[in-house]
């Protein structure tokens, strides 16, 4: 019975998709159906918020063990793909970098700034996915997910000790998007998606010496817009 029922789900669901696409043609409700297919290159811009797990595991600062702090700013990139369409049907592969305005201190003891602090610092980030949906017409609606890469900046300040943790983590990334051609070689569309780096341990030594462990981890959402330039039809223009 599970498996009569799972295939007429799928023969409706061909069905379903076969008569959109006559529909779109019959009635013309766009020029010829746009193609998303072949190489495709632009910009994003968008607001990001990170949450920065940091966890003070030995008590490198007296007031506190840990803290999560949230920071919201602008990123803004480029970005490059690539597109595979069968009727209505898409998958690709993209690539993006974006630098962002990311960059908050959190204060020990609000009354002595300069003594206890955490700065926390994401300057850019990248992401590596895969994106896959399906097409109406001249929109494109689909879900994302794949690597992302980011640069983390984190300083310790207890003086006189001073620690930086500065290094590039890996992570992933999810998340889903429309997009929408509005002439034969641009396109624009929003996405949102969620990117998550897994917690990393680093250990300093003051000159004492003693050893101090600290932990690090992160999490983020973005929201932004995207214009992308293919390069299926060069020498068309726009209507």
């Amino acid at each position: 019975m599970n498996k009569l029922i799972f295939s007429c789900v799928i023969a409706l669901a061909g069905l379903a998709q076969s008569n959109v696409y006559s529909d779109c043609y019959a009635s013309n409700c766009c020029d010829d159906c746009s193609d998303f297919r072949g190489f495709y290159v632009g910009g994003n811009i968008g607001v990001i918020s990170n949450t920065f797990h940091r966890n003070d595991l030995d008590g490198f600062l007296t007031d506190n063990s840990g803290w999560s702090i949230v920071d919201t700013g602008f990123s803004g990139g480029i970005r490059a793909g690539y597109d595979y369409q069968c009727n209505g049907l898409l998958i690709g592969g993209i690539v993006d970098w974006d630098a962002t305005t990311l960059d908050l201190t959190m204060r020990d003891n609000p009354n002595n700034d300069d003594t206890n602090f955490v700065e926390n610092e994401l300057s850019w980030y990248s992401t590596l996915r895969l994106r896959a949906g399906i097409s109406v017409c001249d929109t494109y609606v689909y879900v994302t997910g794949g690597a992302a890469a980011a640069k983390f900046k984190t300083t310790w300040n207890d003086d006189p000790e001073r620690f930086d943790f500065n290094d590039t983590r890996w992570g992933w990334v999810g998340g889903f998007g429309a997009e929408r051609i509005f002439c034969k070689n641009w396109s624009f569309g929003t996405e949102f998606l969620w990117l998550n780096f897994s917690n990393k341990n680093k250990t300093f030594t003051d000159t004492s010496p003693e050893d101090y462990d600290f932990g690090h981890s992160d999490s983020a959402i973005v929201g932004r817009i995207f214009i992308n330039y293919r390069f299926s039809d060069l020498f068309s223009c726009c209507r």
